[in-house]
């Protein structure tokens, strides 16, 4: 009997172990699946590069803002392929002397990804951003040595280049954040219409943007 006590409360107590250890990994995230998320996209710094007939010309841009949704499918524990869709709102420091409006760019990536996971809830990953990007510009006038300037640019279809470092938090088996840290290159060519003193002509306007980008988001 008292050979049995002992065999007893350990199974006991193994049981128990167990019972109470199966919650706590139901819970886990696995790290490894899908995932949908939503993100805050910063742009940092950079240059605008103008190109015109006249020539070209460099100005600093200012803080970009925007968001975007981002799917990443899982095709194999060290590799995932997603799209995103994102927009930005940009300026320029000259642009933003002479008053004129902000600018609006949106992209449409394809973002395949190199994942690597450290433990169940921490997960680092290389991912590049390469797709088509649409830019806004419009209409701006401008009063520049006593003459009215003004121009009318037609929206334009571009490229986007956005490869980022990234790292995933898991917080619970449903949510967790993520923090990237990269770079965002645009570039377009506009069709514009200049007017000068009342006399108007076209022109094409090539527009390259570079910047760093910081993006801050939770995963689904």
């Amino acid at each position: 009997m008292r050979n049995r006590m002992p065999t007893a409360l350990l199974g006991t107590l193994t049981a128990a172990s167990l019972l109470y250890s199966a919650p706590a990994r139901a819970q886990e995230r696995d790290i490894q699946k899908s995932y949908m998320a939503a993100k805050l996209m910063l742009g940092l710094g950079g240059e605008l590069e103008t190109e015109l007939l006249a020539g070209s010309s460099e100005d600093d841009l200012e803080l970009s803002w925007g968001a975007g949704l981002q799917y990443m499918a899982r095709l194999h524990p060290h590799f995932a392929l997603g799209a995103l869709l994102g927009f930005q709102s940009w300026q320029s420091d000259v642009r933003d002397d002479f008053d004129l409006d902000r600018n609006v760019l949106v992209d449409f990536a394809v973002v395949p990804a190199g994942m690597f996971a450290v433990g169940g809830e921490v997960e680092l990953y290389v991912a590049l951003g390469l797709g088509l990007s649409m830019d806004f510009i419009g209409a701006d006038e401008v009063n520049v040595g006593g003459a009215l300037v003004g121009a009318e640019i037609d929206e334009a279809i571009g490229f986007a280049l956005l490869p980022v470092l990234g790292a995933r938090f898991a917080l619970s088996r449903d949510v967790g954040l993520l923090a990237e840290i990269g770079y965002a290159l645009h570039s377009y060519e506009h069709e514009a219409e200049v007017t000068v003193a009342g006399f108007t002509g076209a022109t094409d306007l090539e527009l390259s943007l570079g910047q760093l980008a910081l993006n801050l988001g939770v995963f689904f």
